[in-house]
């Protein structure tokens, strides 16, 4: 899911390269849970943690002002497709 309010977004190739190399990262390094998420106050970056264990990761750059979060697939064939495809295939 991508959600932008009043925006246009242009990203590049490399950052398409970048988040997927993000997401395989993640999806070997953290281990997945269904648990709820525990109560009580919590650091932002202990929150940030609860919520990778639950699929939501944030991407950032320190050479960029954008954040993304994003919604990893825990489980094969667990999110919908949109069928994204190429608008224009060239003259070839």
């Amino acid at each position: 899911m991508i959600t932008v309010d009043k925006a246009t977004v242009k990203v590049s190739e490399q950052t398409i390269k970048e988040l997927v190399k993000a997401i395989e990262k993640a999806k070997v390094a953290i281990e997945f849970t269904d648990e709820p998420m525990p109560d009580g106050d919590m650091t932002t970056e202990m929150y940030n943690q609860y919520k990778a264990a639950r699929g939501e990761i944030i991407v950032s750059s320190p050479y960029a002002p954008v954040r993304f979060k994003v919604a990893i697939e825990k489980c094969p064939n667990s999110q919908e497709s949109y069928g994204y495809a190429l608008e224009y295939k060239g003259d070839k």
